[in-house]
């Protein structure tokens, strides 16, 4: 048996339960009192950490909602712009065509008359 024990790991140690490895969540010592108060504890900072972070997102939510509003406006105003200067663009366009046929009518005028 003293083989068995050697090869084969086992929680009996001398016919006694021997003592469950350490966990990073139990430390060696504590009862269940002490354990749950741990717990509780850390819930509470968890507890407490989602509402910073819940309290940042609201904060950052409301920034990007601000700055989609002042966005909006921009572009708003940039379209107007872009409209006044299409129509300026028309009136251009058609200002040249205009003096395009008087050219024409002007070279057609001295073309007639020359010998």
């Amino acid at each position: 048996m003293a083989r068995s024990q050697a090869t084969c790991p086992s929680r009996y140690v001398n016919g006694r339960t021997a003592a469950p490895p350490p966990s990073r969540y139990t430390e060696i010592g504590m009862n269940f009192d002490e354990r749950w108060q741990r717990l509780t504890e850390r819930h509470d900072a968890l507890t407490q950490s989602m509402e910073l972070f819940q309290h940042g997102i609201a904060e950052v939510r409301a920034a990007a909602a601000q700055r989609a509003a002042i966005t909006d406006a921009h572009i708003s105003r940039i379209l107007d712009v872009v409209e006044k200067q299409a129509g300026n663009i028309d009136k251009l366009a058609i200002v040249a065509h205009h003096h395009e046929q008087r050219l024409d009518r002007l070279e057609g005028r001295l073309r007639r008359k020359a010998p």
